[in-house]
C-alpha cells in the first residue's frame, strides 16, 4: 500500500497540471483517483480538515489543523504536526490534557521511530491508554453502589410492595426488594473496556495485542459493555461522570479514552481487509489552545484564567434576525484565552494555530480588545521546526490602531512549542518556567 505524508497547512497535488504551482506540492506517488468505495471516507474526512478532491486528471489533497492517518482502499494519507516534532508530541499532548505522567513514545515492550511511523499518533494514545488501564486492573476496579431489584429469600433493602402483593397470589415464595449493591459494572470500568476494544482494531504489533487482550478478558470478567449507542451522548456530557477520592484516579484514561472516541472516523468500510484503521485524526488547534490555557493556569496563579468564554456583543434586532439563519446570527464573541484579577481583564490572550495571522484575524482580536475595554490583546503563534532549522523564524510585531483612542494594540507573539515543553518536563524551577513563559504577555514597544 502506497503511504503518503503531508505536514498539516500542506496541499499536494498528483495532477501534472500541478507541477510548477507555486499553491501544490506535485507528489507522483499520489494516486490519480479514487475508487467508488472511498468516496464514502472522502466525505466524511471533511470533518477532519482534510479536504480531497478528484479533478478527472489528478487528486488534490490540502489538510488543515488536524494531524492523523486515513486508509483508503489502496493508498493510505499521513497527516503529521507542523509546530511540534515528533519526540516532543507525546509531552504536548500531556500538558495539553493535564494527564499527570509524560506519556513517552515507547512503553517497556514496544518501541518505534515517529519520525517514520505512519500511525505514531494512534500509538502514543493508544500504548498510553493500555498502560493506564494496567494500573486500573493492578489497584483494583472502582465499585459503585447501584439501586437493584430482585426477588430473594431473604429482607433486603426496601420491600416493593406492588411485586410483592404479585408473588403472593402466585405463592412465590420471596420478597421483592429493591437494594443498593456495589458493583464494579459501572460507566467508568464500561467506557475502559468499550475502548480498548476499539484499540485492539488499530493495533498491529503483536505483543501489544497480547497485552490489550489480556486487558480485554479482565474487564470482561466484571463489567458489561453496552455503550455504542450512547457515543455521542457521552462524550458531550463528559461521560455524566462526577470525580471524587474514590474514582479520581479514572479521569486521566477517561480523558484519554474521549481523545480517542472522537479521533476515530467510520469503520467496517473495507471489511476484508486486516487493519480496521479507516481514519484517525486529532484537531491540534484545540490541543494548542488547551496547551496554552494549562501554561497560564499552572504558572500564573495570580491570575483567575476564563477560557472560551461568550459574550453578547450585538444588540439582536429582530426584524433583521428574522430574515437570517441560525448560523448567520453572529450576536456573540468567544475569547480563546481571559486572564483576569478581581474579575478585571488584564490580559486577553487569541491562539492562532497557524504560520501567520491574517486580516481578518486581526480585526476579530481588534473587536475583542475593544469589547472588552482593554487596550493590549495577544496573539500567539506557534513557530515551526522546520522554519526554525532554516533560521527563518517569524518575529513578534506589534500592529497598533490608528484613530481609537486609546489605541488598540495587538502583539503578535510567537511560542516554540518543543523548548516550551522540554522546560516543562526539566528539573528547572517553576519561577524559571514562569519567567519565560512570562514573555508571552509581555507588551512590545512601538
Amino acid at each position: 500500500m502506497t503511504s503518503i505524508e503531508l505536514k498539516e497547512y500542506g496541499k499536494i497535488s498528483s495532477r501534472k497540471a500541478d507541477q510548477n504551482s507555486k499553491s501544490w506540492t506535485y507528489e507522483p506517488d499520489l494516486p490519480k483517483k479514487l475508487y467508488e468505495e472511498d468516496l464514502e471516507l472522502k466525505k466524511e474526512l471533511v470533518k477532519s480538515n482534510l479536504i480531497i478532491e478528484d479533478l478527472g486528471d489528478g487528486l488534490r489533497v490540502s489538510a488543515g489543523p488536524s494531524a492523523g492517518i486515513a486508509q483508503f482502499s489502496d493508498f493510505s494519507i499521513s497527516v503529521k504536526p507542523r509546530f511540534v516534532s515528533p519526540e516532543n508530541l507525546a509531552g504536548l499532548l500531556d500538558f495539553a490534557y493535564g494527564f499527570d505522567e509524560k506519556m513517552g513514545l515507547s512503553d517497556n515492550e514496544v518501541q518505534f521511530d515517529a519520525a517514520k511511523e505512519d500511525n505514531f499518533l494512534i500509538a502514543i494514545l493508544i500504548i498510553s491508554f493500555i498502560n493506564h488501564c494496567e494500573k486500573i486492573i493492578r489497584q483494583g476496579l472502582y465499585k459503585s453502589y447501584q439501586t437493584q431489584t430482585d426477588d430473594l429469600r431473604y429482607l433486603r433493602g426496601k420491600l416493593i410492595m406492588s411485586q410483592q402483593i404479585k408473588n403472593d397470589l402466585k405463592k412465590k415464595l420471596a420478597f421483592n426488594c429493591e437494594f443498593d449493591e456495589l458493583v464494579t459494572d459501572n460507566i467508568e470500568n464500561q467506557i475502559c473496556l468499550h475502548i480498548l476494544k476499539k484499540c485492539y482494531t488499530y493495533l498491529n504489533d503483536d505483543d501489544l495485542r497480547r497485552k490489550c487482550n489480556t486487558l480485554i478478558r479482565r474487564f470482561s470478567i466484571e463489567v458489561t459493555e453496552e455503550i455504542e449507542d450512547r457515543r455521542k451522548e457521552l462524550i458531550e456530557s463528559d461521560f455524566k461522570i462526577v470525580y471524587n477520592r474514590l474514582n479520581e484516579h479514572y479521569k486521566p484514561i477517561h480523558e484519554l479514552a474521549k481523545i480517542i472516541w472522537q479521533g476515530i472516523g467510520i469503520s467496517d468500510l473495507y471489511k476484508f481487509r486486516k487493519s480496521s484503521i479507516n481514519s484517525f485524526f486529532i484537531p491540534m488547534h484545540q490541543v494548542f489552545e488547551k496547551f496554552l490555557e494549562n501554561l497560564f493556569k499552572n504558572y500564573f496563579t495570580e491570575f483567575e484564567v476564563d477560557t472560551q468564554t461568550t459574550k453578547q456583543a450585538w444588540v439582536e434586532q429582530e426584524e433583521i434576525d428574522a430574515e437570517l439563519k441560525d448560523e448567520e446570527k453572529a450576536l456573540n464573541i468567544r475569547t480563546d484565552i481571559l486572564l483576569k484579577q478581581e474579575s478585571v481583564v488584564k490580559h486577553l490572550i487569541d491562539a492562532k494555530y497557524k504560520r501567520k495571522i491574517s486580516s481578518p484575524d486581526r480585526y476579530e482580536l481588534g473587536f475583542y480588545i475593544h469589547e472588552y475595554g482593554t487596550e493590549h490583546g495577544f496573539a500567539i503563534l506557534p513557530i515551526s521546526p522546520e522554519d526554525k532549522q532554516n533560521n527563518q523564524s517569524p518575529n513578534d510585531t506589534l500592529i497598533t490602531s490608528k484613530k481609537h483612542t486609546p489605541p488598540i494594540k495587538i502583539h503578535i507573539k510567537h511560542i516554540d512549542i518543543d523548548d516550551i515543553v522540554d522546560l516543562i518536563f526539566s528539573q528547572e524551577k517553576d519561577s524559571i518556567k514562569k519567567t519565560e513563559i512570562e514573555k508571552l504577555i509581555t507588551p512590545l514597544t512601538s
